[in-house]
């Protein structure tokens, strides 16, 4: 059986993903599990980001790219760098940057403001919908759904 809800699931993530904001069902029900009380997990893929472990591969294109910063972060964690020229970038991406003074005079994306410029955006996308920040997610208030955002 969970077989068969698995198979369900990838099923629906194709005919409901779009081009503009792919998304993968994941967690138990997403693995065709189905335990009492779960939450249906999703992660959306952002496509208008995309992030690069080194500045050496580093493919400028339409998006906005980030590179991995490892300097001073724990092991296993990494801070994500603007590489695009912040001059070109319009006042809503520089409104999800930390300000410089507090990074080394680097541009970081700010997983806070990162966060909330993205639940204004999925507001806006389904009104009814509402939905918290609960730690690196969003989550509707009957904690049936749990969205997590992914850059790649």
């Amino acid at each position: 059986m969970a077989k068969v809800r698995r198979l369900t699931s990838i099923c629906r993530d194709f005919s409901m993903s779009s081009k503009d904001l792919p998304h993968i069902s994941s967690g138990s029900k997403g693995e065709g599990l189905n335990p009492k009380g779960s939450d249906y997990d999703i992660m959306l893929i952002i496509p208008w980001h995309v992030v690069y472990e080194s500045d050496k591969n580093v493919v400028q294109d339409w998006r906005l790219v980030l590179v991995m910063d490892t300097e001073d972060t724990p092991p296993c964690f990494t801070q994500l760098q603007l590489y695009t020229n912040i001059n070109i970038l319009p006042n809503y991406i520089k409104q999800q940057l930390q300000k410089p003074a507090q990074q080394r005079g680097k541009n970081l994306l700010s997983s806070e403001l990162f966060k909330l410029h993205t639940l204004k955006i999925l507001q806006g996308l389904n009104p009814k919908m509402k939905l918290n920040i609960h730690g690196p997610c969003f989550t509707d208030l009957d904690d049936d759904i749990d969205i997590a955002c992914c850059l790649k």
